[in-house]
C-alpha cells in the first residue's frame, strides 16, 4: 500500500495512484467546534487526509493589521501617495525568519504527506496591501508608469520568496488570489494578462526550474478565457474548482488532458446541505469525470456543515476512488 505522499506525487506526475488523494479543508469555526468535541488532534486522527497545507503570506513592512476573532484584516494601504514608493523598504524575500514555520511544517509532515504551499500572486498585493482596490483600478489607467514601478518592486520580492520556498521539499506550490466571483471575472481578461499573468509567469518559471508543480488558485467561475491564460502561463493545474458555480462535468471533459486538478468537492452548497447518499454520488461523479487527474479537496467547508457529512468524506473517497490497475 502506498503512502499518502506517494499517491500525491503519482497524481502530480501524471500517473495513476492506488486511490485518489484528498484534503478536507475546514475553516476556523468548524475547527473550533471539532476541537472541543473530538480533541486537538481530531483532523489528523479522524480525517486522515493526504495533504498538509501552509498558507504563506508576505510580511510586508509597515502593514497595519486588525484582528476580528480568528480573522485578521489589513487596515489601510501602504502607498497613499506615489512619492512614498521610492522610500518604501521592500524586503528581499529571502529573510530567513520568514521560512521558519515552513521548515517546521516540512519536518513535521513531509515524510508521510504531500506538502502544498499557498502563495499570493501580485494581484491582491496591489489591490489590497499597497494601493487599495479602487485606487489601483484607476491607477492602471491614470498612472501606468507608477504602477509598473510598483509591480516590478513587488514581483522582485515574490520571485525570491518562491525560489526559497521551492528550494525546500514541497510537492506543490499554489499561486493565486481570487480573480472571479460566482458570476464573472472581477476584471477583464486583458487586465489579467497585463497585470496578473505576466507576473505569474515569472513565478511559475522559477518553480519549474526548481522541479516543482504549480497550480493556479481562484474561487468562483472558470470561464474559458481564464483557463486558457492559466495554461498559456505554464501552470500545471487549477485549484479549487468551485462546484457550486461551475459545470465540472463539462470542465473536466474540456481540460482533463491539459491540466491537473486539486478540488472539486462542493463546499458551499452540496456537502453542507445534503445527506450521505448525495455525497456518495457527488464523489463518485467527480471520480468518473476527473479520474486519476485530481486530488479531491475544496476551499473551506461552510460552518454549518454537519459533523457526519465531514467525517463521511474520507470513508467515501477511500472506498469509491480507487484505481485497481495502478502499479
Amino acid at each position: 500500500m502506498k503512502t499518502s505522499k506517494e499517491n500525491v506525487r503519482i497524481v502530480l506526475s501524471g500517473g495513476t495512484p492506488e486511490r485518489t488523494p484528498y484534503r478536507i479543508s475546514i475553516g476556523p469555526d468548524i475547527a473550533q467546534r471539532m476541537r472541543a468535541k473530538y480533541g486537538e488532534d481530531f483532523h489528523a486522527r479522524l480525517l486522515d487526509d493526504d495533504m498538509r497545507h501552509l498558507s504563506f503570506w508576505v510580511r510586508w513592512p509597515l502593514v497595519k493589521y486588525v484582528k476580528h476573532g480568528d480573522v485578521t484584516w489589513i487596515d489601510g494601504v501602504l502607498i497613499n501617495d506615489w512619492s512614498e514608493l521610492d522610500s518604501y523598504p521592500f524586503p528581499t524575500g529571502r529573510e530567513s525568519e520568514w521560512f521558519v514555520d515552513l521548515d517546521r511544517h516540512i519536518a513535521l509532515h513531509g515524510e508521510r504527506y504531500g506538502i502544498a504551499v499557498m502563495f499570493p500572486s501580485i494581484f491582491h498585493s496591489c489591490m489590497d496591501t499597497f494601493r487599495g482596490s479602487e485606487n489601483f483600478l484607476m491607477d492602471v489607467y491614470d498612472e501606468p508608469g507608477h504602477v509598473r514601478r510598483m509591480q516590478e518592486s513587488i514581483i522582485g520580492t515574490l520571485e525570491n520568496m518562491v525560489d526559497e520556498i521551492c528550494s525546500r521539499e514541497i510537492d506543490l506550490l499554489i499561486v493565486g488570489d481570487d480573480v472571479s466571483t460566482e458570476n464573472a471575472l472581477m476584471v477583464s481578461p486583458e487586465f489579467l494578462k497585463e497585470h496578473v499573468f505576466k507576473y505569474n509567469r515569472r513565478l511559475v518559471e522559477i518553480a519549474h526550474r526548481r522541479g516543482k508543480k504549480v497550480f493556479f488558485h481562484t474561487d468562483g467561475v472558470l470561464p474559458d478565457a481564464l483557463v486558457e491564460m492559466v495554461i498559456d502561463c505554464g501552470f500545471d493545474g487549477m485549484h479549487p474548482l468551485q462546484a457550486s458555480c461551475n459545470d465540472l462535468e463539462s470542465f473536466a471533459a474540456k481540460y482533463r488532458s491539459r491540466l491537473l486538478f486539486y478540488g472539486g468537492l462542493d463546499n458551499t452548497q452540496g456537502i453542507p446541505n445534503n445527506d450521505i447518499p448525495w455525497i456518495e454520488n457527488h464523489v463518485q461523479k467527480l471520480h468518473e469525470w476527473f479520474g486519476e487527474r485530481i486530488i479531491l479537496s475544496s476551499s473551506d467547508l461552510m460552518g454549518g456543515t454537519p459533523d457526519e457529512n465531514i467525517f463521511a468524506l474520507p470513508r467515501i473517497i477511500k472506498e469509491r476512488c480507487r484505481f485497481d490497475a495502478a502499479p
